[in-house]
């Protein structure tokens, strides 16, 4: 189960294991920032929330896609949706 909290309202979705939150949020019809789907453009980026109990998988088949991110912003919470 994945919320997302937007400006004009949350939306819950139901995310499957073959897929990411990019393509979960296409898939309700949201429109979120995205270019490379590779982790490589950071335009996907999106934060966990503080309450947020989750097991995100933050791997592709090259490794860890979120090397683009600095480890403050990891620590912060941040992700990349296209590989997440």
């Amino acid at each position: 189960k994945v919320e997302f909290v937007l400006p004009e309202g949350s939306q819950i979705g139901y995310i499957r294991r073959d897929q990411t939150i990019l393509d979960l949020c296409e898939e309700m019809g949201l429109r979120p920032p995205s270019e490379c789907r590779r982790g490589n453009c950071l335009s996907c980026s999106g934060k966990l929330l503080p309450e947020s109990t989750t097991s995100i998988h933050t791997v592709d088949e090259q490794g860890d896609c979120n090397v683009f991110l600095c480890e403050d912003a990891r620590r912060e919470g941040f992700l990349l949706t296209c590989c997440s």
